[in-house]
């Protein structure tokens, strides 16, 4: 939960590997095998293969997508949060620190009414491709998903922190997605 982050040095709060067993929802056997018999926790991927083998991101998890410049680390991010957000009504927090916002949602326009982003850019769309952006648009506003490009605002973990505070007090976030470090 975002709103627990704390900025000050509170009391430490160690734990025995006891204490943090008997004190997991389910006990043991949900600590070792949480996706046992089909429970899948946490926030599933929208690709079947890497989720059996993922098993979900779960609450506290740090992942890091990592790659070359230009090999779709953004568009995969992206697709994350989309799945999340329309599929498990997943509240998501897109910090993009080198898109701006237009760009990312003219992307996810394009991608979920799969439509060429070029023609769509040089505006060659038939009355078709035109539905079917329009029909993307109406299904992006209705799901739990923010998004803030910080290109010319402060950069540092402190302000993207207070934003992201500010955001989880107005609605459940349950993925941040940080594009990119």
């Amino acid at each position: 939960n975002l709103r627990s982050i704390e900025t000050d040095n509170g009391e430490p709060e160690w734990q025995t590997a006891t204490e943090v067993i008997q004190g997991f929802p389910g006990g043991w056997q949900a600590l070792i095998s949480p996706a046992a018999n089909g429970n899948i926790s946490g926030v599933t991927l929208p690709w079947s293969r890497v989720q059996a083998v993922v098993c979900g991101m779960q609450k506290g998890e740090l992942i890091i997508l990592a790659g070359r410049p230009s090999m779709g680390k953004s568009a995969i991010a992206m697709q994350v949060a989309m799945h999340a957000a329309e599929k498990q009504n997943c509240g998501v927090a897109y910090v993009s620190l080198e898109m701006t916002a237009p760009a990312l949602v003219r992307r996810e326009v394009a991608q979920t009414a799969r439509v060429d982003a070029t023609r769509m850019k040089l505006g060659y769309l038939g009355p078709n491709e035109r539905e079917r952006l329009v029909g993307a648009r109406t299904l992006i506003e209705q799901i739990p998903f923010r998004l803030e490009a910080r290109q010319k605002r402060g950069r540092t973990v402190n302000a993207i922190l207070a934003s992201l505070r500010y955001l989880a007090a107005r609605m459940p976030v349950g993925l941040v997605i940080i594009d990119h470090f």
